[in-house]
């Protein structure tokens, strides 16, 4: 579902896809999120380090198989990454089981 929880304040924001809305409470709360990078970033790597410590999330780095980084991330993090010319998207880090309801990883 795409989360209209996460206003951003430019003209092509990067889309936002979350599982449980109900989850994200309050602006000032962490969850945790994966950062997809666009394919045409180069230094991804150094990219992905970047964009962590500008929006101050800490990660594990770039995950080569999520195109990514996970972080945790607060409402106000989420929406400047979307304004980020070098995220392609923002993804809730959940695990999907039965087909039914997401749990958190």
């Amino acid at each position: 579902m795409r989360s209209e929880l996460f206003r951003a304040a430019c003209t092509n924001p990067a889309p936002v896809l979350v599982y449980d809305e109900s989850e994200h409470r309050g602006p000032s709360e962490a969850s945790t999120f994966v950062v997809i990078l666009a394919t045409s970033v180069k230094a991804p790597s150094t990219i992905a380090d970047s964009l962590a410590r500008s929006y101050g999330a800490e990660s594990g780095g770039y995950d080569p198989s999520k195109r990514g980084f996970v972080a945790a991330l607060s409402h106000r993090a989420v929406s400047g990454l979307r304004c980020e010319p070098a995220v392609a998207s923002i993804e809730e880090d959940a695990t999907i089981r039965d087909g039914n309801s997401p749990s958190p990883r």
